[in-house]
This record gives C-alpha cells, structure tokens and sequence, in this order.
C-alpha cells in the first residue's frame, strides 16, 4: 500500500465520521419522537417492568444528551454495558413478540377452516374457471412479481394453502429447505431452537412471563377455535385477534424504536470529542431539531404545539437524514474502491486500522434493526453442498416435529404444518409451486377449493395484479373479488 494511498484512506475514513455521527444524532431525535407517539408507551408500566425500565432509561438518556456526551470516558463506558444488556433484552423480548403471532396465526387458520366449512352459502364450483386461476398464478408469479420479491411472495402463498401431502412428503420438504440454512456450526443450535418457536411459539422461553394477559388471550382463542363455534362465535374470536394483533403491533413499534434509540446513543458515547455543541454547528437546524423533540416530553409543552411537532419534525428531520445516508453511501464506495484496488494490509498499520475498525463499528450500529436478530442465512437452492453438522440438527429437527404431531389433534396439526411451510426458506421454484397448487386444488372438498382461490386472490390482489384488469361481470372487480369467474379479461 502506497503512502498516497494510506493518506487517502484515512482522509476518507475521518470525513466518513463527520457524516455518521450526525446521522446518529438526527436518527435519535428521529426514533425518540417515534417512541414518544407510541400508545404504549402512556401505560408500560402496567404492561413490563423490563419494558418500563428500559424506556425510561431511553428517555433520561435522551433529555440529559448534553450532560451526557460532557461525561468522562468511564462514565460512558458503563452507559455502552447498560445499553448492550438492553438490547439483548429486547431480543429476548421481541423472540417472544414473534412467538405470540405465531401462535395467533395458527388460531386465524383454524377458525378460517371452519368458517369455510360452516358457509351458508355454498360455493358455486362450476362457475370457477381453474384454468384462468392457474393461468392468472402462472403470470403473476413468472412476469408479474419482480425477481427480488418471488421468494417472499411464494412463500406467503404457499402459507395460504391447506395441507394436501402426507407427513411424510411434508418431512421431505422440510428438510429440503432446512438445507439452504447457510450458518456456521457454532449458530445451528440457536437456529433450530428458533425453528421449533416458529413451529411452535409457546416453545420460546418466557413466552408466559412476558405478557401473561396475552399469553393467556392467545391460548383462550386457540382453545375456542378447537371447539365446535358457530359463525357468530368465529367471528368473534377473530375480532378478539385482530384487537391483540394491534395491542402487539404498537408493542412491537416500541422495542424497534428502544432498540434504535440505544444503537444511536452508543455511537454518540463511544466516540470521543462528541457533544451537542459540535453536533449544533453542523447545521443550524440540528439544535431546533433536539429542542423540538425532547420538548414533547415535557408536560408543560402546549399540547396544540405537539401536535404540530409530531406532524411536522420526522419528515423535516428526514430530509437531513437523507442527504446525510447518501453522503456516506458515497464515502464508503470511495473505501469500497480503495481497498479492492490496493493490495491493502491494514493490519500493519495500527492507526489506519483504529479508525477503520470504528468506522465499520459505527457502520454496524447505524444499519442494525431489531427484526434481523430473527433471520438466519440461506444458500442458493442450486448450492448442492453438504453439512454433515446441519444434516443431524435437520434429523433432530424431524423427530421433533413427529413427537409434536402425535398429540395435536387434526386441526392443529394442519395449521401448524401450513403455517411453519410459509416461514421455512423456500425449496421450491416457480413450476415446482404451480405443481403443488394444483395438487392442493385437486385433493380438496369443493367448499375448499373456492377457498385456495380466495386465498391466492386475496395476495394477488393485495399486489395489485388485478387493477389493470377489466370485467364485464355485474360487480366490480377489486380488492372484494378473488372468485376467478369466467371473467372477460380484456387487457389480460
């Protein structure tokens, strides 16, 4: 590496700083209104003490910014060890979240069966035209969805099929996704322990301590779903889901925001000369952007003028946020480029090496979310290479989901098998599912037939796929139809 080089490198590296700390700054403002909105928030200390804790924490971090970045380096560096324990604690917690939607979703496709059994109004089979739906399927999945979505779209499809294969042929689909698991050894044993929550959610440890009340909402509605309810009663049940749904979707909306706001405030402690001053000379607005935020946690703030600053700050504050991601995305292709072209050894150079380990650090804390504490690694579906290591944890794996299935009753069974089908990497491509569709279609009473159709229909028209179609039916033909009828699809 020439010296040219080095001095370029690290040129680059230190102005890389004079963007991401600010870009801390800003994201933290950002994230601490975000909580402050949050419905939660107003009543967490009757929901979690963990929870209670850790957003106060948040927030007094948050309103004592500048005696806190004037703190010593010891200071600080227990601040970092407290936030590090946080948010290992709101992985813990967010496991859990998962878990309760896990086990809502096997409560929605039991009673979703049902209703479809106990309809009143019997499905016109005759009038389905199967080779348009399967024709709509095969466009919509091969030239309709981009590449980048197809994986993600197939496998809410294939979540959105009743089961039709035997166990055994489902245990040969399961293992050949599990397969794609690229991680190293070391993280096989977490992996297929998340892989039993997903199937499972109860199996998560301390799903009955973190929100005992939904815990216990959750298992009600599952164990009414296995009875024998009406449609009165289905109905029900569903709106008793859809309102925990929204209790966890704002619970869910806090951890993402505590744990954004602790990313954010170890960058600002961890690096040194870092204060509000400095962070206020970049741009005059910084320092109306940290008064307006953390005035809304002060009760003697008009609540008119909240309002106005809920409505107004995250879309100014984005805007910098903004020119600031693009001006670093710019430096580190500048990096990118430095390092591919030199035959660099930064190693040798302990200085240059310092300051690009901070900058990767910093890099890491900005770009971290919560929700990717839950996703593992997968290889192409074409990489036939072996893992003798993941081969005896996916054996493992199938006795576990055979022991599960003798004491589940039919229902639940199937259920689980569908949903834990939609969460697996897929194993499958865009033929093979065609495949498994119209298997499905062809092994089913004709109440669930109509019921595939719907299903598929509802995510293809979720997409979009059918606003550039036209009908000349008597009803519109909108996110409310999903019959496939023997429409007449001009622009089709």
């Amino acid at each position: 590496m020439t010296n040219n080089s080095k001095e370029s490198l690290e040129l680059i590296l230190n102005n890389s700083f004079k963007e991401s700390v600010p870009l801390a700054f800003l994201k933290l403002l950002n994230h601490s209104v975000h909580l402050y909105i949050n419905e939660s928030l107003t009543y967490i200390n009757d929901i979690n003490e963990n929870l209670y804790e850790m957003s106060n924490y948040a927030i007094n971090l948050f309103l004592n910014l500048e005696d806190v970045l004037k703190e010593n380096g010891e200071e600080k560096f227990k601040k970092i060890e407290t936030i590090i324990n946080y948010k290992e604690k709101l992985e813990k917690l967010y496991r859990i979240l998962y878990a309760y939607y896990t086990e809502l979703n096997i409560a929605t496709l039991i009673l979703n069966d049902k209703n479809n059994l106990l309809s009143s109004k019997d499905n016109n089979i005759e009038s389905l035209d199967f080779n348009l739906f399967y024709e709509d399927c095969f466009v919509f999945i091969n030239e309709f969805i981009s590449p980048d979505d197809l994986e993600s779209v197939l496998c809410q499809l294939l979540s959105s099929i009743p089961i039709r294969v035997s166990k055994n042929k489902y245990y040969e689909y399961v293992e050949k996704s599990l397969l794609l698991i690229n991680e190293p050894e070391e993280r096989l044993k977490d992996i297929f322990e998340f892989l039993k929550e997903q199937f499972n959610g109860k199996h998560v440890k301390g799903y009955h301590d973190f929100l005992p009340d939904i815990a216990m909402s959750i298992e009600n509605c599952i164990e009414k779903a296995l009875e024998k309810p009406n449609k009165d009663e289905i109905e029900g049940i569903l709106k008793e889901i859809e309102s925990i749904e929204d209790n966890l979707l704002n619970l869910g909306d806090l951890l993402l925001s505590l744990y954004d706001i602790f990313n954010c405030m170890s960058v600002l402690l961890m690096l040194q000369n870092v204060d509000l001053e400095s962070l206020y000379n970049r741009h005059v607005a910084y320092k109306d952007f940290y008064l307006s935020s953390s005035s809304l946690f002060n009760e003697d703030t008009d609540p008119h003028e909240k309002e106005i600053l809920i409505e107004t700050l995250p879309d100014l504050m984005n805007q910098h946020i903004g020119i600031l991601e693009n001006n670093l995305l710019k430096i580190n292709r500048k990096i990118k480029d430095i390092l591919s072209n030199e035959s660099l050894k930064i190693d040798s150079h302990e200085e240059l090496s310092n300051i690009f380990e901070n900058h990767l650090l910093i890099f890491s804390h900005l770009n971290q979310r919560l929700m990717d504490t839950l996703v593992y690694n997968t290889k192409n579906q074409k990489d036939l290479s072996v893992n003798k290591e993941l081969e005896k944890y996916i054996q493992k794996f199938i006795q576990y989901l055979d022991s599960e299935f003798k004491n589940m009753t039919n229902p639940l069974r199937k259920a689980r098998m569908q949903n834990f089908l939609g969460l697996i990497p897929l194993a499958m491509n865009s033929d093979e599912f065609m495949d498994y569709l119209i298997n499905a279609v062809n092994m089913s009473s004709d109440k669930n037939k109509a019921r595939i159709v719907d299903n598929i229909g509802r995510i293809m028209a979720y997409y979009g796929f059918f606003d550039n179609h036209h009908c000349d039916c008597n009803h519109d033909h909108d996110e409310n139809c999903h019959c496939h009828h023997s429409h007449d699809h001009k622009n089709h």
